[in-house]
């Protein structure tokens, strides 16, 4: 009833514009939204789970105003959990709906002096409306779940605040098109934030230049007067511009941290500004006294130059921090605009919006792939470099996969949607990134601890360094005043407060460039602490899809006869096994032939009825159960099955036609990864609820000494339990499919390969989009790389803190080293958290793409080596053909397993008949006569 009403009113405003149609076009949109209502998509309805709310927070300006946020929030009742991220500039909770509103967290940061604001977006309404409809349309979406207020514009623009925890723009525009309305987005939410982000940046440059403006009159005059005899009759006049040029400063530029100091001190706490307030108004209160009531000097410059030094640090700090978060302002910018779509038979250009689920858009070469889809016609070569890092282009053809935010690269391709808006892999990609900047690392608790209790020390320590040298060095008031004043502004809780985030917020942007997505600060902490990997096996170590790998005919069969034999009959059943032998013999363009009388036999395999014959195919107990004679191949069946394979039989009811083997290939480089795993001093396990031999074969191919086959889901989640119990090193988990999921959550650090399932990857600490096992050791090198910088930066936070205070006091004044002056002090202080931000920004210079490429070549150099040897040995084993020595007659040499017979002792052998160190199995396969003509046997040439 609701799509019937939608459609009636959709098809009435656009086949007509009369009045009185008009109106019934209004009144089944009224309806229409009533529907909406009447499902139960109130607010009302929402209030029983927990829900997540991401805020947008202003007016921080060190660490000690995020923990003072957070300490607030977290306080609230409802308030379940709470963090508050200086360096995005943001905030996550998680709240109890029933006990909290959105207008009362919101107003709790505001009574703190900070501002907080959910995210906004707007849209344009393409067609005129109704009063009555308009007022619906507020009522509906103020109605739904997660929306905050909703104002209509000039020029029918709606805009609409909403929590961004629990609803999209992009549901909020398919709301509005499914009641029948032409919309689209005009300023969406991440537009939105830039223009505030924006707005921060030209008001602190604003603050900045109006301190400039004002200062350097000031220390220019201060400075003549100070060298020079030029003011030397016109001393006070000139004291009278100081106070003048310094008041305008306190008033203009000082209010914002005098308000900001002041809102700290309502709430019994401090922060970066309670030090700069304090600094700057007690040289300019003193100044003003020995001006105008007593005598003594006046420090007019280092009020004025304390706000100046501080204003240019913070403006540069806002601009390194922008830099940060790069990585995710070009995943953004991938995404596409507007997108060429088939409707009604013909090309229409439209926006990214409009796009719906099974749309088919057209991508020529060079354009963005604008959605999530599948290729329905034409092929191309598609660059994933930027969701993936894979630096070649990837082939695309019919049913193949498109990913939105790639780049076609030669071939214009048609793609059916199946994905839109937040559903989409790089919308997904982009959360995952938003959130992990906003995660704290475990190192940042340390930072917060010292955080907390900073700034009083400082305040302490500032007036003990009064106390010394006023009464018990005996100095000058001034002299003792200038000292306190050095050290409030020289320490710095911002260097400390960014040390960590900061690297974190570059940390993951570097590992999303290369396609690891790393959920959050901890993960990335903890990756470098791991000393057990526990790999799950098919979908992971292994490609996840059973291939052939091996056709080997008995007697005077051929592989091709075998293949088309097995492939016909298989073509009956839906086992696995069965789809990869027909999907062989369609590569080899083998054509099918028609049976009859299919049968089933489960734990045995199937038969039919071929061309008049009854042919069986299955294991080795389906041929025992039937009498059929396998002993002349029961050794290699054995060898290959030693070696992991699976062996199918291609049998008749009396003989063996051959074999085909079938296995689930390892990855590539999967060898070379365990390899530098062992090196790292990691110790790989596999995990498989395949059979002891199998499990066994594939561990040995691999170079794993521990496995555990047979693994039910289950078992799994107790085996990580029981890794990590045993308390020798941090355990993670390597999965893709569901059944992974429970153990990837267990283990310390759980790893998802991106080609997985959802749920695996939502269970996952780290998720690893193209799949490839060499991304592993990229992400442990980046977690210690990034691991490195933490501490560094931690550090040198700290030693600058430990070293500056002690300078500024005067410690070191007995030692011959001249007192700090005030100004010098606020620029040291300015700019330290300048370089903890631009020590961070250095680990964009790291190459996760080097090390994945060095495996590359090292696998390759290994390969040639291989290939080479392989070569060599066939050409003293093998022979090339036959000829006879009385007529020059010549013909190929038979094959057999398929490979050219070998001579050997007067006959012609298979190559298995050989040795192991001669490039054979050592096992006893065919052998036959070497052929004759003209009575005599021909030479092996």
């Amino acid at each position: 009833m609701i799509l019937i009403t939608k459609k009636i009113a959709i098809l009435s405003f656009y086949f007509t514009k009369s009045p009185l149609v008009y109106n019934l076009h209004q009144e089944l949109l009224i309806k229409s939204f009533q529907k909406y209502t009447w499902l139960g998509m109130s607010k009302d309805t929402k209030k029983e789970n927990n829900t997540r709310v991401n805020l947008n927070i202003s007016g921080m300006t060190c660490a000690a105003c995020a923990l003072k946020i957070s300490d607030k929030l977290n306080s609230l009742k409802g308030v379940k959990d709470a963090e508050v991220i200086l360096t995005t500039e943001s905030a996550t909770l998680e709240i109890d709906e029933s006990q909290i509103e959105l207008d009362d967290i919101l107003q709790s940061v505001k009574s703190i002096g900070y501002r907080a604001n959910l995210s906004r977006t707007t849209f344009q309404l393409e067609q005129p409306i109704s009063e009555e409809v308009h007022q619906n349309i507020i009522d509906i979406l103020e109605g739904l779940h997660g929306t905050k207020k909703i104002q209509f514009n000039e020029g029918n623009r709606v805009s609409v605040t909403f929590n961004s925890g629990n609803i999209s723009e992009n549901q909020i525009l398919r709301l509005l098109k499914d009641t029948g309305f032409q919309v689209k987005k005009s300023k969406g939410k991440l537009e939105e934030e830039q223009d505030l982000f924006n707005k921060e940046i030209q008001h602190r440059k604003r603050l900045l230049y109006t301190s400039l403006t004002l200062a350097l009159p000031v220390v220019i005059l201060t400075q003549l007067n100070r060298y020079t005899s030029l003011f030397a009759n016109f001393e006070m006049g000139l004291l009278y511009i100081l106070f003048g040029l310094s008041t305008i400063t306190q008033l203009l530029v000082g209010s914002y941290f005098y308000k900001n100091a002041w809102r700290a001190l309502r709430n019994f706490t401090a922060n970066m500004d309670t030090l700069i307030a304090i600094g700057s108004g007690t040289a300019y209160i003193y100044s003003l006294l020995t001006t105008f009531f007593i005598e003594g000097k006046e420090f007019f410059e280092a009020s004025v130059l304390i706000f100046s030094f501080i204003l240019l640090g913070k403006f540069f700090e806002m601009l390194a921090k922008g830099r940060t978060s790069k990585a995710l302002t070009k995943l953004m910018e991938l995404q596409s605009s507007q997108a060429s779509v088939i409707r009604n038979g013909e090309e229409e250009l439209v926006d990214i919006d409009e796009i719906d689920v099974d749309d088919i858009v057209i991508i020529r070469p060079g354009e963005s792939v604008p959605i999530d889809g599948r290729v329905t016609e034409g092929k191309t070569r598609i660059d994933e470099s930027m969701l993936t890092g894979e630096t070649y282009a990837v082939k695309k053809e019919p049913g193949d996969i498109v990913i939105g935010g790639t780049v076609n690269q030669n071939g214009v391709i048609k793609a059916k949607v199946e994905r839109i808006g937040n559903d989409t892999v790089l919308q997904r990609i982009i959360e995952l990134v938003r959130s992990a900047q906003s995660q704290k690392a475990p190192l940042q608790r340390i930072a917060d601890k010292m955080s907390r209790i900073f700034v009083p020390i400082v305040i302490s320590l500032a007036l003990l360094t009064f106390l010394y040298w006023f009464f018990l060095a005996n100095f000058t008031f001034e002299e003792s005043l200038l000292r306190f004043v050095a050290v409030v502004v020289i320490s710095c809780a911002c260097a400390m407060g960014l040390a960590i985030p900061t690297a974190v917020m570059v940390g993951t942007g570097v590992g999303a460039k290369s396609g690891i997505l790393i959920k959050g600060g901890e993960s990335l902490e903890a990756i470098h602490k791991i000393k057990k990997i526990v790999f799950d096996k098919t979908g992971t170590l292994t490609v996840g899809k059973p291939q052939v790998i091996d056709i080997v005919p008995n007697k005077n069969h051929s592989e091709i006869e075998i293949l088309s034999i097995a492939a016909s009959v298989e073509r009956g059943s839906e086992h696995p096994l069965a789809n990869a032998i027909v999907e062989k013999a369609r590569e080899q363009e083998i054509p099918l032939k028609p049976i009859a009388d299919f049968m089933n036999h489960p734990g045995f395999g199937v038969e039919a009825i071929l061309e008049g014959v009854n042919i069986l195919i299955g294991n080795p107990s389906f041929a025992n159960e039937r009498n059929i004679d396998i002993q002349s191949q029961i050794e290699m069946i054995s060898l290959f099955q030693n070696q992991g394979k699976t062996v199918v039989l291609v049998m008749n009811t009396t003989d063996l036609i051959g074999f085909i083997t079938i296995s689930d290939e390892i990855k590539p480089y999967a060898k070379s990864v365990i390899n530098r795993l062992y090196e790292m001093d990691i110790e790989p396990y596999i995990l498989t609820g395949d059979n002891e031999k199998t499990a066994k074969a594939i561990a040995n191919r691999l170079g794993i000494s521990k496995y555990f086959s047979e693994v039910l889901p289950a078992q799994k989640l107790e085996i990580i339990a029981s890794l990590k119990n045993k308390g020798d090193g941090m355990v993670a988990m390597v999965g893709d499919g569901i059944n992974d999921a429970p153990a990837l959550s267990k283990a310390d650090v759980g790893i998802a390969i991106g080609s997985g399932t959802d749920i695996a990857i939502e269970s996952a600490d780290i998720v690893l989009i193209r799949g490839d096992l060499r991304t592993i050791l990229a992400a442990l090198h980046l977690s210690k790389k990034t691991y490195n910088k933490m501490l560094q930066n931690l550090f040198w936070a700290f030693i600058y803190n430990i070293i500056g205070i002690p300078f500024a006091a005067g410690l070191f004044y007995y030692l011959g080293v001249p007192f700090l002056p005030p100004s010098i002090a606020s620029l040291f202080m300015a700019f330290s958290s300048v370089s903890v931000v631009v020590s961070a920004l250095l680990l964009y210079r790291v190459n996760l793409q080097k090390i994945i490429d060095e495996i590359k070549k090292d696998v390759e150099e290994e390969e040639s080596i291989e290939k080479s040897s392989k070569e060599k040995g066939d050409e003293e084993i093998m022979a090339s053909k036959l000829v006879c020595e009385e007529c020059g007659y010549e013909e190929a040499l038979p094959k057999h397993c398929g490979r050219d017979m070998i001579p050997r002792d007067g006959k012609l052998v298979c190559w298995m008949n050989l040795p192991k160190e001669e490039g054979g199995m050592g096992i006893q396969c065919g052998e036959q006569p070497i052929s004759e003509h003209h009575g005599i046997p021909m030479k092996v040439v």
